[in-house]
């Protein structure tokens, strides 16, 4: 799958706010493996969020 079919699904989903059924429909992909997208998305969070920063006292 290219990067521009999974930026389309990402903007369906998180800017348009679609479910995924409703995305399967419009791009014609099953939602097994638009389930699969989003496990991987949901399984590399660590990798978008910021690391903690240690204080100093």
């Amino acid at each position: 799958m290219s990067y521009e079919t999974v930026d389309r699904i990402f903007k369906l989903r998180f800017e348009e706010g679609l479910e995924v059924p409703a995305i399967a429909a419009r791009m014609k992909l099953s939602q097994a493996k638009l389930d699969a997208i989003f496990s991987k998305y949901q399984a590399s969070e660590h990798k978008r969020q910021m690391p903690e920063i240690c204080k100093l006292r």
